[in-house]
């Protein structure tokens, strides 16, 4: 196995942070989050620990240390950067050295390894995962070692509508909802949301809602709302978009408040009204019902 994934593997791309390292428990991390850009799923990727644009970790206490590496997923109380997703699954992301031995005052350094499976409805996302720092205890101590938790960042390429005319100037993106309560997109997300016309002429284009697929749901880990739990009327629709231009569009969301509160999905669909293109713009929205 490890000498057929060694042919595909490809070196990530660190994209240089602005977040200052973390100085906490007597370990200091050499940048405050991870971002790996142009993650093509399906493909193998690495981010080299011997690298200075990579992780380490260093002991800047006068004793040594072990120090124990994991990677999590985002609960329910952290906070998401923005226009990032929870990582559906923390095993996509492996650390080469999960165990540290860190002398005083020295740094040790991990590959991380990412592989996020081949799959339509994980193109063109952004997921966060964690990466997790504790000192390692006596074995017979019954105390809880605290941590110090570094963001992991990730932006995949590709696109969830193959050849579409249309691109959302988001991807995906997660809203706070109140169950009854009918408010626009607009200021549910705090930002505008617009749409591209890619083609060579002007396009009416048809806001709509849809519920995702099965696959895409147990990707996202999410439940979809159906016409029963929601209900919904875009605005300014249909949107006419010049050729090559952006414009800003709108749509409504109201959720029944007959359901539970939790994690839902839901698809905001552009589509050409009077045009042979089938291909539609998709904009997937993760709802957090409360």
């Amino acid at each position: 196995m490890e000498s057929r994934l060694k042919a595909v593997i490809a070196l990530a791309v660190l994209t240089a942070s602005l977040a200052p390292p973390i100085n906490a428990l007597g370990l200091k991390t050499s940048t405050g989050e991870i971002m790996f850009s142009g993650i093509e799923p399906g493909k193998l990727w690495r981010l080299p620990g011997s690298s200075k644009k990579g992780f380490s970790l260093l002991n800047t206490s006068p004793n040594p240390e072990t120090v124990e590496l994991s990677i999590g997923s985002p609960g329910a109380a952290d906070q998401l950067k923005n226009g990032f997703l929870p990582i559906p699954r923390a095993g996509w992301i492996w650390l080469a050295n999960p165990v540290l031995t860190l002398p005083a005052h020295s740094a040790g350094t991990t590959d991380i390894y990412v592989f996020i499976p081949e799959n339509i409805a994980l193109n063109g996302n952004t997921f966060q995962a964690y990466l997790t720092a504790r000192l390692k205890l006596p074995a017979n101590s019954t105390a809880v070692s605290a941590g110090v938790r570094v963001p992991i960042l990730l932006k995949t390429t590709g696109s969830q509508s193959q050849n579409s005319p249309f691109t959302f100037s988001d991807s995906s993106i997660t809203l706070k909802i109140q169950r009854g309560k009918k408010l626009s997109l607009t200021k549910l997300a705090g930002k505008a949301v617009s749409l591209t016309n890619q083609t060579s002429q002007t396009e009416a284009v048809e806001l709509r809602w849809s519920a995702p697929s099965g696959e895409r749901l147990a990707a996202w880990d999410r439940t979809g709302l159906n016409a029963g739990e929601s209900s919904w009327a875009s605005a300014k629709s249909p949107v006419a978009i010049k050729t090559r231009q952006t414009k800003k569009v709108d749509a409504y969301l109201q959720v029944s408040s007959q359901i539970n509160p939790g994690g839902y999905a839901l698809i905001l669909e552009a589509a050409p009204l009077e045009s042979q293109l089938a291909s539609v713009a998709e904009l997937f929205v993760r709802l957090d019902v409360q």
